[in-house]
């Protein structure tokens, strides 16, 4: 959180398909990050920004981009919702991190997963609420900048008023089945 421009400007996230589209359908409760959202972002409205299937933690987009690009030589990105993170949470070991599995949706197998002797924390950002657009070609020609990992500021925004949203998931009352067991923000 060094950079001191979290809280003045609007941001998107980077996520993968189909990561994404889970998150905005309400069946991915927590995203699961290596690194803490930055504090600033806790509660603000963040755009999703779909990037292609790919190697798991591994981004296939350069640090400005275009959504919208159709370049045969760049990755499709587009802005194809928004979410906004309620909470995060610590995990430390396996057994909590997997505990969580129908909430993050990271198999046990998978590149995301935990592993033995390398993975010693995982952040879990609990999404609070999500819209999808109804087109995210209605996003396109967005210049971002990638600040932080998956995190890019948004450089114009000329399309995000005009968007349409088609679907709000509030997820509370999954959240609320959970909440007794979860720790608030560390």
């Amino acid at each position: 959180e060094s950079w001191n421009g979290w809280a003045r400007s609007k941001f998107a996230l980077e996520m993968q398909h189909p990561w994404s589209q889970l998150l905005l359908d309400g069946k991915k409760t927590i995203e699961t990050r290596a690194y803490d959202l930055p504090t600033s972002l806790l509660g603000q409205q963040i755009e999703i920004l779909e990037s292609q299937k790919g190697n798991a933690g591994v981004s296939s987009l350069g640090n400005n981009i275009v959504t919208g690009d159709i370049s045969p030589d760049r990755p499709k990105v587009d802005i194809v919702g928004w979410g906004r993170f309620s909470n995060v949470v610590k995990y430390t070991n396996r057994k909590d991190f997997e505990a969580d599995e129908n909430d993050h949706l990271v198999k046990r197998d998978s590149g995301y997963g935990w592993t033995d002797g390398k993975t010693k924390i995982v952040y879990g950002w609990v999404v609070g609420e999500s819209f999808r657009y109804s087109k995210a070609s209605e996003q396109r020609d967005q210049s971002l900048v990638r600040r932080m990992r998956s995190l890019f500021e948004i450089k114009s925004q000329s399309h995000f008023a005009d968007a349409k949203e088609i679907k709000l998931n509030t997820n509370k009352r999954k959240r609320q089945n959970r909440s007794a067991k979860r720790k608030k923000r560390y």
